[in-house]
């Protein structure tokens, strides 16, 4: 697929390996809670949910191997990206900068039949800068993107940090943005 103009809406939700990269990523009404992942053998996680994200300049690369077929990897480079609802468990995450504002933290009701233990952090924004993430798992709601450029090809090979000089970056009448 060639990038285009325009709007892309989309759900999903995923297990795959899937590492993304961005610029930049703004997110509000964010809650970090301790947990234990599901199924298998219980490991202790974190679950990041958020009401509202924004994601400029992002890849997102995931190689699956295929039977017959061998590995395959898709990428997906965007320019912009509105993400409404989104859980993430957070595998490694890497920013060069990070700012929060409107933190929080608060803890759970205890009493003797009931002792959860857990807490909860809060922020009313987070921006990060320079992000490079692997989830281990996640689910978002509506997307919504500007400027898409989706790759399907065999081997491993993928988004790398430096790929946003190759995202044609349009202009506000929508031609592509001699740079």
């Amino acid at each position: 697929m060639s990038a285009g103009t325009g709007a892309l809406a989309v759900a999903f939700a995923g297990g795959l390996p899937v590492t993304v990269y961005a610029d930049k990523v703004e997110v509000t009404g964010v809650s970090v809670t301790p947990g234990i992942t599901p199924g298998g053998v219980p490991r202790p996680a974190l679950v990041a949910q958020a009401d509202k994200a924004v994601v400029t300049g992002a890849c997102v690369t995931s190689t699956a191997h295929l039977p017959a077929i061998g590995a395959t990897t898709v990428s997906i480079k965007l320019d912009r990206g509105d993400i409404g609802s989104v859980s993430v468990q957070p595998g490694a995450v890497k920013a060069r900068k990070v700012t929060a504002g409107g933190a929080g933290l608060t803890t759970p009701d205890q009493s003797e039949e009931k002792n959860i233990g857990l807490f909860t952090v809060t922020a009313g924004h987070v921006t990060a800068e320079g992000v490079t993430a692997e989830p281990q798992a996640f689910a978002v709601g509506t997307v919504t993107v500007h400027v898409v450029d989706i790759k399907v090809s065999t081997g491993t090979r993928g988004c790398t940090p430096d790929w946003a000089m190759a995202v044609p970056k349009r202009t506000s009448s929508g031609e592509k943005d001699q740079q």
